[in-house]
């Protein structure tokens, strides 16, 4: 099998939707703003009120509308807002 050589075109900035938790993740980007941090322009934000809420066909549908990617940044279940939240490492029980 013949292996292709791919040149990666250094103008490239991939469009990146981010679904972000109100509480969370909205909220440091929210901050870094107000620190007048930058992030690149190709990242958009949609704010939900919980990344718990999300369902995989909203990333899904990101991809089909043209976004080279897409992610659900999420919060630990100790602070999340929804029970849905399914981040974080399960509590071990020791019986």
């Amino acid at each position: 099998m013949a292996e292709m050589a791919v040149a990666a075109d250094p103008a490239f900035e991939p469009e990146i939707i981010v679904f972000a938790c109100h509480y969370c993740a909205y909220a440091a980007a929210d901050l870094a703003g107000s620190m007048r941090l930058q992030y690149p322009a190709s990242i958009r934000m949609v704010k939900l009120p919980c990344t718990g809420k999300l369902e995989v066909i909203h990333l899904l549908r990101a991809l089909e509308a043209g976004a080279d990617g897409s992610t659900p940044p999420v919060a630990w279940r100790a602070s999340a807002t929804s029970s849905r939240a399914t981040s974080g490492p399960a509590s071990a029980s020791t019986t």
